[in-house]
């Protein structure tokens, strides 16, 4: 049981190139996701939309997904 434990906490497989490039691939894509609720609001208002109406938008943009993910075959 401890060698099993030791094999999956091993550290080495950090070193690798593949997972080098696989952890990087991993950070750009979660920036992907959270970089545009970032920036929604001040673009909005930079493009002249007051800011309650700026502020609506990330809540549409957090309660569309749901529903529309539902309907995905992959999610059923």
């Amino acid at each position: 049981m401890a060698d099993i434990l030791a094999e999956m906490l091993d550290l080495k497989v950090l070193r690798n190139r593949g997972m080098m490039v696989l952890s990087a691939a991993n950070v750009v894509g979660m920036l992907g996701f959270y970089v545009p609720l970032i920036f929604t609001a001040p673009r909005a208002v930079s493009l002249g939309v007051d800011g309650n109406s700026a502020a609506l938008l990330l809540s549409i943009q957090g309660r569309v997904p749901l529903p529309t993910a539902q309907h995905h075959p992959f999610c059923q």
